[in-house]
């Protein structure tokens, strides 16, 4: 459901729902599979709030939560050896933002943030932070995009990936770097020049 209380401001209500059964591979792989695997359910709900102003700066806010049964991943209970197995039921909620800027045709500046906590709860009711690995509490990125002349564009982004647990196990946050040059060199021909970096925090 979308609605435009104002001109610059727009509204929309998300609501879904999906399912899925488990591939052939996570039931009958010979190191993780589990044939008695069961199928994945999720209810996710959004509300998103997106906002122009002059064609210049678009702003977006949006809090969702999600309810599913049956994810399936890997078990961090030794005696499994790694089988893949359905989680009971996993709450998580958050929110998403997004602001990107044009203060000039040839020039954008933009950057995103993004919260997430999920929540488990087994078959005996026992309740579980942080149930599926590597899954980071906080994310953003910023970026810078130029376009001197409409054949060439540049874009240098960065995207930081806060803590998570994997296996019971503390993982790092973690930085990348991103770069690329883009020309159109004819009108068949794009040219693109690409490089990607990774800083692990030490804290």
């Amino acid at each position: 459901t979308k609605v435009r209380p104002v001109e610059d401001l727009e509204l929309t209500a998300t609501g879904a729902y999906k399912g899925r059964v488990p591939s052939l591979r996570e039931r009958f792989d010979t190191q993780t599979g589990n044939p008695a695997l069961g199928p994945e359910r999720i209810a996710h709900a959004e509300l998103r709030a997106v906002e122009h102003i002059a064609d210049r700066v678009h702003l977006e806010l949006a809090p969702y939560y999600k309810h599913s049964t049956g994810t399936i991943t890997q078990s961090t209970d030794p005696k499994d050896s790694g089988m893949l197995i359905n989680l009971g039921t996993v709450n998580f909620w958050g929110v998403d933002a997004r602001a990107r800027v044009t203060p000039i045709p040839m020039l954008e500046l933009g950057g995103g943030y993004e919260y997430v906590k999920a929540r488990s709860t087994d078959a005996m009711g026992v309740t579980h932070d942080d149930p599926l690995p590597r899954l980071p509490h906080n994310r953003w990125d910023a970026w810078v995009q130029a376009r001197p002349d409409p054949r060439f564009s540049g874009l240098v982004r960065i995207k930081y990936f806060g803590a998570s647990i994997d296996q019971s196990q503390s993982v790092a946050a973690y930085a990348t770097l991103e770069a690329n040059v883009a020309a159109q060199v004819t009108k068949q021909y794009l040219l693109v020049l690409d490089r990607k970096s990774t800083r692990l925090n030490s804290s």
